[in-house]
């Protein structure tokens, strides 16, 4: 049958006649059970409606890919956050009440990767400090 390839190109498609197919030779049973397990598996996510090659795990009744298990997890994060604010208020409160704290972090200058992609060692870092009322940063 004369028919276009995927590159809109002019090609012969051969066909065949289902009645030379040969039967499976499975039994009724061994069809029902593949059947069976086939439908089991969900590949469609329920939320964005993304087709995926593997299984998709089960998450309070929906199915979810990847990116929408990690979407859900962050907003029940939030969720548990917005919840516990006042206790985490009040822990930070004493926190910063209890005299003896000091707050350090690093900012790190990174150097570029090799031509092969190899990560290189920092250049340089500027370390930020601040204790109760004194602060100093300093540049290594």
């Amino acid at each position: 049958m004369a028919g276009r390839d995927f590159r809109e190109r002019e090609t012969e498609i051969a066909l065949y006649d289902v009645a030379e197919s040969k039967p499976t030779r499975a039994s009724g049973g061994q069809l029902a059970s593949a059947e069976a397990r086939h439908t089991a598996t969900v590949r469609v996510c329920t939320d964005c409606g993304a087709n995926c090659q593997l299984p998709l795990q089960e998450r309070q009744g929906r199915y979810l890919c990847p990116m929408c298990w990690r979407i859900a997890t962050v907003v029940d994060c939030q969720i548990e956050l917005r919840e516990r604010r006042a206790e985490n208020a009040a822990w930070t409160r004493n926190l910063l009440e209890s005299g003896a704290l000091a707050i350090v972090w690093v900012d790190l200058l990174e150097a570029e990767p090799t031509p092969s992609a190899r990560k290189r060692p920092p250049l340089a870092a500027r370390v930020h400090a601040r204790t109760n009322g004194a602060a100093g940063s300093w540049t290594c």
